[in-house]
């Protein structure tokens, strides 16, 4: 009898490690998010909108007015390319999908408008939570 309760004790144990190292996992896969410093404010002129790096990432930046501002991922929803400013819009090189400088479709073949990336303004920089 002492063999059984004590197998039982070590297979309730194994069971235990080995749920909690399944739920570790399934949690651990999401990278931490941060502020990240994308341009200074006074480098886009208000009505305008520019392309930036941030690590890996191409983002536009665009200034509606004196005190807003938005951030917009710059990869075209369409097939992934990187779409760029043109004059009072975005065009995607590679299929001429356009955008309007809030991020929204103008024509396609892209079926929806550019994602929207948290931002604010702080201490005259535009900041990005990526």
């Amino acid at each position: 009898m002492a063999s059984t309760c004590c197998r039982r004790e070590f297979l309730g144990y194994g069971c235990l490690g080995a749920s909690a190292l399944a739920l570790t996992a399934c949690g651990g896969e999401e990278e931490p998010s941060g502020w990240t410093d994308l341009i200074r404010l006074d480098e886009v002129p208000s009505g305008s909108a520019v392309k930036v790096s941030a690590g890996d990432r191409e983002l536009l930046v665009h200034r509606s007015a004196e005190d807003e501002v938005q951030v917009l991922s710059a990869v075209c929803p369409h097939q992934g390319c990187a779409v760029e400013v043109d004059s009072q819009r975005y065009v995607c090189p590679c299929h001429d999908s356009q955008f309007e400088l809030d991020g929204e479709l103008i024509a396609g073949p892209a079926q929806q408008g550019l994602e929207t990336v948290t931002s604010r303004v702080e201490g005259g920089m535009v900041r990005a939570e990526l």
